[in-house]
């Protein structure tokens, strides 16, 4: 493939002299800055700024400049060459002291630096608060098994913040054990294993056996909240996959898809049926919106947007069947019945896996809103004579997640100003009827010793040492040598009470009015004077994310970068590039628009790249 023009990369000269010059200047001078510290396969991230500047790559002559110093020395020289007509020569140590002058012009003009999204501590970090993450895994075209790691925290502006962290590729067998090394290597290298508050994962047993060994390391070094009662999330769409699919495996559900599913397929397979299906529509009266897809069997969503389409066409599948002789797959009467009671269901299922994907804004608060309306519609079509046993197998999987997951989905509502403990209450007296008292115990237990540890570490900066239920108020025993003891007695008391009443007193009042616009992370910006603690509790709990759609999304940008035509990149090329991408559009669309093809020039070049061991 032809180099980039030498326009493209105009000014991009320039910046990899200046920012090669600084690099070397600050190795000189040995200067370190506070913070994170980023070390091993993450600092390709990094804006040559120092070891711990959180920026984004900007320009394409930086990203091949890192990406050739990250390849040591045989791959940098080797490198250099190939790129020699877009890299300068670099500076000598007597090229820098006269230079120094223009030095900060120049970056100024050709660098754009982005702190607010750094890990670093300060106006705009999250040193002081909690990091929710999320995992999951890919196999690429190249038969390598990929983790994408990512962060989720909310900002001291109340901004919540997604970064993929770590790409990489995971050795086999994925066992519980390797994925459990490899996760814990990645949040010390990010320096975030003291500040690690939840998990989000699919129901795979690895996983389960991975979220096993992290929470018993974790709460030995008492790094987890309440003994890490809080650590593990079932990802909401994956739990919301398990349901659709036991009940879509139903023989008499899975005729009806199928006799739906193989009319548009008919209609689909050539240009002359397309050509009478329009014409049989426009007989028919019909108006023309959207074309009936195929769905995926796999992907139950792509099965309903498929029913749904379908169902809009219905009376011209009834005329095609009665003028095309060879169409032999048209839904009776009574399926089309069932088929729009199907839909009716499904669409509960659609919906909340929309609303519990999001990525810009709170979803742990609204997993147990959504799990509810679930639950609600599939007690009110458990009579239905024609999907009854379809919606009693959705109820046993349904089950099966919701008993084991409640504290998870009720503890965010408790932070939620317009529902809070009592309608928490409510709800789990009608889930479980018989002894809800309990499963309501223990999530008000959950709670407060979240809020006591917040509270203690707030006020005296140590860790989440105190199991759970332990009175954080170590009342000292006074000596006649130490004339402070009844002092610190007192101050002890003083201060359990002041818990006890910001506490009590978010609880006793009355939840706020429900509006279509709230946003849950303005009112505890506005609110975080009056409930301090609660606050610090909140940033962390809504952090969480209820799926890994985070990950899975960067699967997608993965799956667009090791095409067939760039199956031979190497696994460190693969990590840099989806990563950047990911950091470049976490700034926003303008942004994003302006450096990507930066980024995707770097791909072009890649393609003769052959460091893979598959080479």
């Amino acid at each position: 493939m032809s180099p980039p023009s030498e326009g493209k990369v105009k000014g991009g000269v320039e910046t990899v002299k200046v920012l090669e010059r600084r690099r070397r200047r600050r190795r000189i001078r040995g200067r370190r800055r506070g913070g994170l510290q980023f070390q091993g396969t993450t600092w390709w991230l990094l804006c040559c700024q120092g070891p711990v500047q959180c920026g984004l790559l900007r320009l394409q002559a930086e990203l091949l400049q890192l990406q050739c110093l990250k390849k040591g020395k045989k791959g940098k020289e080797k490198e250099k060459q190939s790129l020699r007509h877009i890299l300068p020569p670099t500076p000598t140590d007597d090229d820098m002291d006269q230079d120094d002058a223009q030095e900060d012009y120049d970056l100024e003009d050709n660098v754009e630096y982005d702190s607010e999204h750094s890990f670093e501590g300060g106006e705009n970090g999250a040193d002081d608060d909690e990091f929710a993450t999320a995992t999951d895994m890919w196999t690429s075209n190249q038969t390598l098994g990929y983790m994408c790691i990512t962060s989720h925290f909310i900002t001291a502006e109340w901004k919540l913040t997604k970064k993929v962290i770590k790409f990489f590729v995971v050795e086999t067998p994925h066992s519980g054990i390797a994925m459990f090394n490899q996760l814990l290597e990645c949040i010390q290298e990010w320096n975030i294993e003291y500040k690690i508050f939840g998990i989000t994962l699919d129901n795979a047993s690895a996983n389960d056996s991975m979220v096993f060994e992290l929470r018993r390391n974790l709460v030995d070094k008492m790094a987890l909240p309440v003994s890490g009662a809080l650590l593990h999330n079932r990802c909401a769409a994956h739990v919301i996959n398990l349901i659709v699919q036991d009940g879509l495996a139903i023989v008499h559900v899975k005729a009806i898809v199928n006799n739906i599913r193989e009319s548009v397929k008919y209609i689909r397979s050539s240009e002359a049926r397309k050509k009478k299906f329009k014409y049989v529509i426009s007989k028919a009266g019909l108006p023309v919106g959207k074309w009936p897809t195929m769905d995926t069997p796999t992907r139950w969503n792509s099965t309903y947007l498929m029913i749904e389409t379908a169902m809009e066409y219905r009376r011209a599948f009834d005329s095609l069947a009665k003028q095309d002789s060879n169409y032999t797959y048209a839904p009776s009467e009574k399926d089309w019945e069932k088929a729009a009671v199907l839909c009716k269901v499904l669409k509960v299922f659609y919906d909340a896996t929309m609303v519990i994907s999001g990525t810009t804004y709170p979803t742990s608060n609204l997993y147990f809103h959504e799990m509810w309306k679930v639950k609600h519609t599939l007690h009110n079509e458990a009579t239905n004579a024609d999907l009854g046993p379809m919606v009693a197998a959705m109820e046993l999987k349904f089950n099966k997640y919701w008993y084991s997951s409640y504290l998870n989905l009720a503890i965010p509502v408790l932070l939620d100003p317009r529902f809070k403990l009592k309608y928490v209450e409510f709800r789990l007296k009608q889930a479980f009827v018989n002894d809800p008292q309990p499963r309501i115990d223990k999530v008000k237990r959950t709670f407060k010793n979240l809020f006591n540890e917040y509270f203690a570490q707030l006020n005296n900066g140590s860790n989440f040492s105190q199991p759970p239920g332990q009175d954080h108020s170590q009342m000292a025993t006074p000596n006649d040598d130490d004339i402070f003891g009844d002092w610190d007695n007192h101050l002890n008391e003083q201060m359990q009470d002041q818990v006890t009443t910001e506490l009590d007193r978010y609880l006793s009042e009355r939840p706020i009015s429900r509006s279509g616009d709230f946003d849950i992370l303005n009112w505890w910006s506005t609110n975080s004077g009056t409930y301090p603690t609660l606050a610090a509790v909140a940033r962390d709990v809504l952090a969480m994310p209820a799926s890994t759609v985070a990950s899975e999304s960067v699967f997608s940008m993965g799956g667009r970068i090791v095409t067939d035509f760039r199956s031979r990149l190497g696994v460190e090329s693969v990590e840099a590039l989806v990563c950047s991408q990911d950091w470049y559009r976490g700034q926003g669309p303008s942004a994003s628009h302006r450096r990507m093809g930066a980024i995707t020039d770097v791909v072009d070049l890649n393609d003769v790249e052959t460091e893979s061991p598959l080479a």
